[in-house]
């Protein structure tokens, strides 16, 4: 099945927790609630504090909607039994996947008002996971009665598929300005998977020791080419890490047991998870050197999923049974 979001060795470093002369940043909240949803959740953010996400009907079914100004308006692809959008770029055209009345999974761009279907040829599915300035999309795609996942780019009605020999199954996740796509492979004999950068017809690894980790997986890129994502070592401990120059940092939230770096905007913030207990989240925004925690009172589990450049956050919070959505805004000092 085509899965999403989710070697050479060069020095690995650890973050210091947090820096004595940095200062965290006080955000104030708006929550997001489609009305009458059964979970509402953020999926990502652009420069214009445009935010998508995907909700649930009371009977399961997923939908998209958009947040813009204090309003929320919802979409679907027409016909479409499930509508997932995954990414939005400055310009607002949005990409993600729907399933069809015949439970066949099938990409979309939703731009201007117009939907338009984008399937891998001879694919039996197709996700479109990522979406830049230049409208040069990111996805993947299941082929062959093996259902094999692959990554490829598009561009103007084109397919370009990510090969290299010895990399299993490549999905990708994230695409710059400049088209260089972050995404995960499986390593052989099922010894785990781990990232990659793609650019120029080039795919290299992301140089994390396959010793020490056996999952690696990024979720964002910058157009500094700074990838962030997670990790996860034989003792099942997920940190999360900052790919930078051929650098890759670990990053662990202070006072927790895992974290995760979930997005990254052009500045080098970063935005994540982090878990105190199995079942126990808290929001974090690491900027500067400092760590800002967030959460806000009614609310329990957070985690940030995106920023964007002006330092808005999104991320996902619990309040009883229900996970709704909220947009985290600094405040000025």
């Amino acid at each position: 099945m085509f899965k999403l979001a989710f070697t050479t060795v060069l020095a690995v470093s650890a973050v210091a927790l947090l820096s004595s002369s940095a200062s965290a940043t006080t955000y104030k909240y708006t929550k997001l609630i489609v009305p009458n949803a059964k979970q509402t959740l953020t999926l990502a953010i652009n420069n214009s504090g445009t935010v998508i996400g995907s909700w649930q009907d009371d009977q399961g079914y997923t939908h998209g909607y958009t947040y813009k100004s204090g309003k929320i308006t919802t979409f679907d692809v027409p016909k479409a039994t499930y509508t997932f959008p995954a990414a939005i770029n400055d310009s607002g055209t949005i990409v993600g996947g729907y399933q069809d009345a015949e439970y066949t999974r099938h990409g979309f761009i939703f731009e201007n008002g117009k939907f338009t279907t984008v399937d891998f040829p001879k694919g039996s599915a197709t996700f479109l996971s990522a979406i830049n300035a230049k409208g040069e999309v990111a996805g993947g795609a299941d082929v062959g009665a093996s259902e094999t996942a692959i990554g490829f780019t598009y561009y103007k009605s084109a397919f370009t598929t990510i090969v290299k020999a010895g990399a299993n199954s490549p999905s990708v996740v994230a695409i710059n300005a400049s088209g260089t796509v972050a995404g995960f492979y499986s390593l052989p004999h099922g010894e785990g998977e781990t990232s990659f950068v793609y650019t120029a017809g080039k795919l290299e690894a992301i140089p994390v020791s396959s010793t020490s980790y056996f999952y690696v997986q990024p979720f964002a890129i910058n157009n500094s080419n700074v990838v962030v994502g997670q990790v996860s070592n034989r003792k099942l401990e997920e940190y999360g890490y900052v790919y930078s120059a051929g650098k890759v940092t670990i990053l662990k939230a202070p006072g927790s047991t895992d974290s995760f770096a979930q997005g990254i905007n052009n500045l080098g913030d970063i935005a994540g998870v982090s878990f105190t207990a199995p079942t126990t989240s808290t929001g974090y925004v690491y900027s500067k050197g400092a760590f800002s925690k967030l959460s806000f009172a009614g609310g329990s589990n957070f985690g940030a999923n995106g920023i964007n450049d002006s330092g808005l956050v999104i991320g996902d919070y619990v309040a009883g049974n229900t996970t709704n959505g909220f947009l985290a805004t600094p405040v000025a000092k």
